[in-house]
């Protein structure tokens, strides 16, 4: 197990623009699914409390 650790140390340290590259890119779709749910976590928010306002005769259920 120690040599599969230190043959992938050293492919990524020889690969490094690779390895930065891999790196950036796990970051932004970490960031991108984080900012996906929150957006729509936000908006169905938005929708129960615009149903809430208008006193609608509307039944809404939501499985959570």
């Amino acid at each position: 197990m120690k040599s599969i650790n230190v043959l992938a140390f050293r492919y990524l340290w020889q690969q490094k623009k690779r390895t930065a590259l891999t790196v950036l890119g796990i970051i932004i779709s970490m960031a991108m699914l984080t900012s996906m749910g929150t957006v729509l976590v936000s908006y169905r928010d938005t929708l129960i409390q615009e149903v809430k306002e208008k006193k609608a005769l509307i039944m809404v259920f939501f499985q959570v």
